[in-house]
């Protein structure tokens, strides 16, 4: 149990390091996935008004650049397999956490007996606060306190605990802790994932405002209709591409 206390203590490092590196904010109102089709539409405007953005020095590539970008954020979009992974992990995690408490507060009420409950043996023994049982680093930390007093402590080792005690508490902490674990590097990686769709979304909409930006130049005087094309809004316009036409 230690050593995967030491693994819970090293995950819990990596994940601020982690925050802590990749702390990235968005830079635009657009919800991603609103971002994908508008800018589609808009690439398709751009490659419908190729000729007049190569007047500007503006080649076919950078319309592709925002394409690919569009494509690799919808390929980025949330997980439902990991949420519902996570969702299910963490219902298992709460309710071997219930089952862990419920196995040191019965080992509790031995020490309480024997003690009584104003002891240092007995507060030694006990959850410092009930407030502690709802948290799972706290638990574990207890488990493992627990099954050390049991084991080492020679005020515990030869109290008539219910059978199997030390091994039934020790069992489940291995588990809950391997849970934890697992539940730990799913919220990581969805972490990650968020942090990386944010800036992919970032880049994707800075290419494609600056685009839009010359579109709208392009169009300024000449079309409203064009003009408004290329006007950045939260859904793609509902309208077919048409045909440009030479300045």
């Amino acid at each position: 149990m230690l050593y995967i206390r030491s693994v819970i203590n090293n995950l819990k490092l990596i994940t601020y390091k982690i925050m802590n590196k990749i702390n990235v904010k968005r830079n635009h109102e657009f919800p991603q996935a609103a971002l994908v089709p508008v800018a589609n539409q808009k690439v398709e405007f751009m490659y419908r008004d190729s000729i007049e953005f190569a007047k500007y020095g503006i080649k076919a590539e950078s319309f592709a650049e925002v394409k690919l970008l569009a494509k690799e954020l919808s390929e980025m979009l949330p997980n439902i397999n990991m949420e519902q992974a996570l969702f299910d992990s963490q219902k298992r995690l709460n309710a071997l956490r219930k089952g862990l408490v419920q196995l040191l507060d019965q080992a509790a009420i031995t020490v309480e007996f024997v003690y009584s409950k104003n002891s240092a043996e007995y507060k030694t023994f006990k959850f410092a606060s009930a407030y502690d049982k709802n948290h799972n680093d706290r638990v574990f930390a207890q488990a493992v306190s627990v099954c050390k007093l049991i084991s080492e402590d020679t005020r515990f080792m030869n109290l008539e605990f219910p059978k199997n005690t030390l091994t039934n508490i020790s069992t489940a902490a291995i588990e809950f802790a391997e849970l934890m674990i697992e539940v730990g590097l799913l919220k990581n990686q969805r972490k990650y994932n968020t942090v990386t769709r944010i800036e992919k979304a970032n880049v994707l909409y800075a290419k494609l405002t600056k685009l839009c930006s010359v579109g709208k130049r392009i169009w300024l005087s000449q079309s409203k209709v064009h003009y408004d094309d290329y006007v950045l809004k939260k859904t793609p316009k509902p309208k077919a591409v048409t045909n440009s036409f030479a300045a």
